[in-house]
Parts: structure tokens; C-alpha cells; sequence
């Protein structure tokens, strides 16, 4: 057995691999019993008083990894809670898109083949679709549907930016300043 100056993980590791089933099952429910000890509630209490002292003491704007880390997930949490709300606002419409735009594939579909079969060429078709699609997206409705789709992507971009750059160590000095 190992001295009594040694830990008691030491001397359960050392009983474990010695085959001592008896005593390393003793040292493991003492370790465990060590680990489960209620120290941890007064070292959070002083980690507290220290976070509550450095905020009196008129510490400043937090910085560090760890504020930058609580950012970066709190944006992301805030992210995902407007996604899943914005998919629950927008679930009555997605069935019965779903089901138009299933429609207007088939439909589509049979009039490329009507008119292949009447004898149009591909460029034929071609300038009918485009003329179509010319039409469709001047009207002001799917102008504007369309802006409002540029406008959620420039702001997608800038958030991705910015968070990149809040998970970003700066390398310098220049880059800390700033």
C-alpha cells in the first residue's frame, strides 16, 4: 500500500491496478465522496464578491475571451430563437407555397413539352421563359419581395461579420486598441 502522504486518487488508481477489487472499491466511494463535498458554493460565492467588487470599483466595459464567448453565444442563442420564430409565423404560407409551387412545376413542365411537340426550338422557349420571368419580376410586388430579400442578406452578411470577429484574438497591440 502506498504511504499515507499520497492522494487518495493516487492510492485508488495504485489499488485498481495492483488487483485489490476490495480496496479500490473503498478508495473510489472516498474519492467520489471528496469530489461531491460541497466546496464548490463557496468558491462560487467568492467568485461573486470578486465580480461584484471589480463591478463597484467601476472595472469598465467587460472585455476578455470569456465576454466575447458570452456575446458570441448569446447572439447566436438570440439567432436561433427569431429563426424558429419567424419559421412558426411563416408555417401557415410554407403549405400552401408548397403546394403552388408544385402546381406551377407541373404546369411548367407540360407546356415546355406542348411545345416542343408544336414545333418551337429551344431559343423559342427560351424567349418565352425569359420574356415570362421579365414580366413576373417587374411587377411591383415581387420587386419589392425582392429587395426585402437583398436587404435579409446584407444584414445576414453583417452579422456573420461581426461575428466573426467577436470569436477573433486580436494579434497585436494595434488590433487590442481597437
Amino acid at each position: 500500500m502506498a504511504g499515507d502522504g499520497d492522494s487518495t486518487a493516487q492510492r485508488w488508481l495504485e489499488a485498481e491496478l495492483a488487483g485489490r477489487a476490495d480496496e479500490a472499491d473503498r478508495l473510489f466511494g472516498a474519492l467520489a465522496g471528496e469530489l461531491t463535498a460541497a466546496r464548490a458554493p463557496a468558491r462560487l460565492a467568492d467568485r461573486v464578491a470578486l465580480a461584484v467588487g471589480a463591478a463597484d470599483a467601476g472595472a469598465g466595459a467587460p472585455s476578455g475571451p470569456r465576454w466575447r464567448a458570452a456575446a458570441l453565444v448569446a447572439v447566436l442563442v438570440l439567432g436561433a430563437v427569431a429563426t424558429v420564430w419567424a419559421l412558426l409565423a411563416l408555417l401557415p404560407f410554407l403549405g400552401s407555397g408548397a403546394v403552388a409551387l408544385l402546381n406551377f412545376s407541373a404546369e411548367g413542365f407540360v407546356w415546355v413539352v406542348r411545345a416542343v411537340e408544336g414545333g418551337l426550338d429551344g431559343w423559342a422557349i427560351l424567349r418565352r421563359v425569359g420574356r415570362g420571368l421579365g414580366e413576373a419580376v417587374s411587377a411591383p410586388g415581387v420587386t419589392g419581395g425582392l429587395v426585402v430579400v437583398e436587404f435579409v442578406g446584407v444584414a445576414a452578411l453583417y452579422a456573420l461579420h461581426r461575428l466573426l470577429r467577436i470569436g477573433r484574438e486580436p494579434r497585436s497591440k494595434e488590433e487590442k486598441q481597437w
